[in-house]
């Protein structure tokens, strides 16, 4: 069975130009807020830990919207092709249409969600609390502050003695001395993860975010000090000998 008429041409010439806007304006949010975000990380950089992961899922979307949209646009013009010789199978106009109807909603979907971006950032922390395990068993905040800082104490005093800022400023964040320790192959990728999590959990915790510390994360912070220690009089021959709080 096929179809011919005028519109056909009328609404699939004005779905790809239609479709191309909606990526456009997805592709424009996305570009408005990564520079936001880019704008509060340099006011405070506790926020890469929360901001990172949003960052990423909204590429990642855009990159499916941007596909959808190319296909939808591609159709819909062959489409327009085939029904200037006039017959255009219906199954053809179904499945074009159906790609268009994806490509719109996706595309609709990724800027609402560009919009929200709040609800986005709350569902990063979320994922955070999920996945350290909120709601174990809780010890006292400021335990675990406590040992933080003995661990950023201790890693500061190692980048010091070994002249490893190499003309950065002194004040570096925790997450960028953790990275100075693996650029210079002080730690292994396994305990630079695991120092990056404490420091997202501790930012969390400071920022009110996050209300609970679990006896997992205080354990883990235990024990990625004592392997940063192994690794520093790895180091430095065993020079370095700090006594544990």
């Amino acid at each position: 069975m096929t179809v011919s008429t005028d519109y056909i041409f009328r609404t699939f010439s004005s779905a790809a130009p239609g479709i191309s806007a909606l990526a456009a304006f997805g592709l424009a949010g996305y570009a408005l807020v990564y520079n936001l975000m880019g704008t509060e990380l340099v006011k405070n950089d506790a926020l890469k830990d929360v901001y990172d992961p949003l960052l990423s899922s909204y590429h990642n979307t855009l990159r499916i919207v941007a596909w959808l949209s190319v296909t939808a646009i591609l159709t819909s013009l062959e489409l327009i092709y085939l029904n200037g010789y006039g017959t255009t199978p219906v199954w053809c106009i179904v499945i074009v249409s159906v790609i268009d109807l994806i490509a719109v909603i996706v595309s609709i979907d990724f800027v609402v969600s560009i919009i929200d971006t709040q609800k986005g950032i709350n569902g990063a922390i979320k994922e955070v609390r999920d996945t350290e395990g909120a709601g174990l068993t809780i010890i006292p905040v400021k335990n675990f502050f406590g040992k933080c800082t003995y661990l950023e104490k201790t890693v500061r005093d190692f980048l010091q003695k070994n002249n490893m800022y190499r003309g950065l400023q002194q004040l570096l964040s925790f997450r960028q001395m953790i990275y100075v320790l693996y650029r210079n192959k002080t730690i292994d990728r396994e305990l630079l993860e695991e120092l990056q999590d404490i420091n997202r959990y501790r930012n969390l915790i400071f920022r009110g975010l996050m209300s609970d510390v679990t006896v997992d994360m205080m354990s883990l912070v235990v024990d990625a000090t004592s392997k940063a220690e192994q690794c520093f009089n790895k180091y430095d021959g065993g020079e370095l000998n700090s006594t544990k709080e």
